[in-house]
């Protein structure tokens, strides 16, 4: 299973915030996520990324070009991913 925290920029579905990271989970061997009601917010994306970094959720993914506009970024602690600065 794989964890991964999906940040945007001033989501629809959470309108009194600037930044929103949802926790989403990846079941092993399957190709869907599934989102969870966990988020974090923050007024600002670095707010975000110091929260995400001090959990020690340190790789992150550009958007892939398909994801809705609100998506920022994808971080998760697993393979595959780029150490973030």
């Amino acid at each position: 299973m794989q964890y991964l925290w999906i940040i945007y920029d001033h989501p629809k579905d959470i309108p009194d915030s600037e930044y929103v990271a949802r926790l989403w989970i990846l079941p092993k061997g399957e190709e869907t996520a599934i989102p969870t009601t966990t988020v974090l917010k923050a007024e600002t994306l670095a707010g975000i990324r110091d929260i995400l970094l001090y959990q020690g959720i340190n790789k992150v993914m550009d958007r892939h070009p398909e994801d809705n506009p609100c998506i920022v970024e994808t971080w998760h602690d697993g393979p595959g991913a780029t150490l973030a600065s």
